[in-house]
């Protein structure tokens, strides 16, 4: 395999809509950030962090001091956990315009580099600005602070991509907000800062970019770039997710479960999400503690059911690396799904029944939901079939179905 001619330990400098430096010691960049921002006549930065990515990861240090060895003095926000709100970025914009940061840097996962994007974008407006009035579009953003992001995960590709989530609780409703001021200017993926990374997390995230790969590649319009993006995803996480499951620190492992989701990110670039990505977010409304990556581990394999007839050449392909012995023909979807299923559950990945049957219970909810959720539900409008209720219920119907769950309650007691 072509990755054992890479030296994980050269950083690497690639170049996207971001510059993006990979390898053991990136870190070690992020003087060459200060250094540019400090040219730009900047002298304040917010840093958006994670408590864990940020401080257990052991980034704290080494970001401080290259910041301040610029001389540019540092404002740390580090309440976002999980999923973000436009209350608490709301919350985030205030503190960072009290300080009068002119820059900003993102510590952390998916939920952290989303937050980041907004809040860079939001800095620079106006102070009467909030979250709500970029997704009620009162005003069209056209500028952005510097913003730079420091990768702590693998898996959600928001380091390589425009998108950013966000939920409204008030609203009961999750927004999909897209702009080319998101790509943030540069990213720093250094496989040491993922080793502290827990063991659930890092299969979470994992999983998180192989459904990244697998919807680029069944929406209405794939094209030879999300196929081959999807294909090099499914095969990284396949090979390297076992390193790292048995050895959390080995840098291999985590340098190329990296890759991959630069790889996810630049695939729901090309191509967007809908099925699962619209679905999962409907679970949150009633199990908000969710994780985004289990949540989408466990729709995956149905909607690889519902889709498979209409594109089982091409998932017959992508999925070849986790599922061996699929020709693409239409009446494989069922042995398709299986195999993605044993493979992910395989993974130690899997919804406790218990949740599943709660779940199970609130399906018509769910399938309003997804509805409901404005920006998210036009994604559906992309999906390979027609997005009815009645697909939607079936897909739920066939995830959370006691069969599917007790094989992963089974599998749970192995692990």
């Amino acid at each position: 395999m072509w990755t054992k001619a890479v030296d994980i330990y050269s950083v690497q400098l690639i170049r996207t809509k971001s510059e993006i430096f990979l390898g053991v010691g990136a870190l070690g960049r992020l003087h060459e950030i200060a250094e540019k921002w400090k040219e730009q006549n900047i002298s304040k930065v917010f840093i958006l962090a994670g408590k864990h990515a940020f401080y257990k990861s052991g980034a704290e240090k080494e970001v401080m001091e290259s910041l301040k060895e610029e001389g540019l003095s540092v404002t740390v926000y580090d309440r976002i956990t999980g999923k973000i709100t436009d209350t608490l970025l709301d919350e985030a914009v205030s503190c960072g315009r009290s300080a009068g940061v002119q820059a900003v840097l993102a510590v952390g996962g998916g939920s952290i580099i989303d937050a980041g994007k907004c809040i860079a974008l939001l800095l620079a407006e106006n102070e009467e600005v909030k979250m709500a009035d970029l997704i009620e579009n009162t005003f069209v953003p056209e500028k952005i602070l510097p913003y730079a992001v420091i990768n702590t995960s693998h898996g959600s590709g928001s380091e390589n991509n425009p998108f950013a989530i966000v939920s409204f609780p008030a609203k009961k409703e999750t927004h999909l907000i897209s702009s080319d001021l998101f790509y943030p200017r540069q990213v720093i993926c250094d496989p040491v800062l993922t080793v502290t990374l827990p063991r659930h997390p890092t299969r979470y995230s994992a999983m998180d970019a192989v459904n990244h790969a697998v919807e680029s590649v069944v929406d209405k319009e794939n094209n030879p770039m999300s196929i081959f993006l999807a294909y090099e995803i499914i095969k990284l996480v396949s090979r390297y997710l076992p390193l790292v499951e048995k050895d959390p620190g080995n840098l291999s492992g985590r340098y190329f479960l990296l890759f991959a989701s630069l790889l996810a990110g630049w695939a729901s670039d090309n191509r967007k999400e809908h099925f699962s990505h619209v679905l999962v977010h409907a679970l949150h409304t009633l199990k908000p503690d969710l994780p985004h990556g289990l949540g989408v581990s466990v729709l995956m394999p149905s909607v690889v059911k519902k889709v498979y007839p209409e594109h089982g050449k091409v998932l017959a392909a992508v999925l070849s690396p986790i599922v061996s012995d699929l020709s693409g023909n239409a009446e494989e979807a069922e042995d398709a799904a299986n195999g993605v299923e044993s493979w992910i559950s395989g993974c130690g990945v899997r919804l406790d029944p218990a949740d599943a049957l709660f779940l199970k219970e609130n399906i018509d909810e769910f399938v309003e939901t997804s509805y409901q959720n404005t920006s998210l539900s036009l994604l559906l409008t992309v999906s390979p079939l027609e997005s009815s209720r009645e697909a939607i219920r079936s897909i739920f119907d066939d995830a959370l179905t006691p069969d599917r769950t007790e094989k992963r309650g089974e599998r749970e007691k192995e692990d």
